[in-house]
């Protein structure tokens, strides 16, 4: 977090890109057993 806005900004959204793509990704399937 002591590193500055643009190199601290590239790692997080990086590590959060996979989590969040993964974490969509169980939510469409189970809307698509739910619908």
């Amino acid at each position: 977090r002591s590193y500055p806005a643009s190199g601290g900004q590239e790692p997080e959204s990086r590590m959060i890109e996979p989590i969040s793509l993964g974490f969509y990704e169980q939510n469409w399937y189970l809307i698509g057993f739910a619908g």
